[in-house]
């Protein structure tokens, strides 16, 4: 009921939109801190560091390395 009501709120969906939020974060801390990824991805409450490897890329389309490298 909640998912079908956020989905015609906004056209997405609940999780999309914390994922969107988290990777946000992710983002911000990559460019704002010296933290290494895997303080990062703990902080930022992902589950392991590969799976965050894998979204970054496949959301933002580089490395986390290579964000913070051109951010810098």
């Amino acid at each position: 009921m909640v998912d079908r009501r956020f989905h015609e709120a906004t056209g997405g969906s609940v999780r999309r939109a914390i994922e969107d939020a988290r990777l946000e974060l992710v983002k911000r801390r990559l460019l704002t801190s010296d933290l290494n990824i895997n303080k990062i991805s703990s902080l930022c409450s992902y589950p392991n560091v590969q799976r965050l490897k894998r979204v970054f890329k496949a959301r933002v389309g580089m490395s986390m390395r290579e964000y913070r490298a051109n951010g810098r």
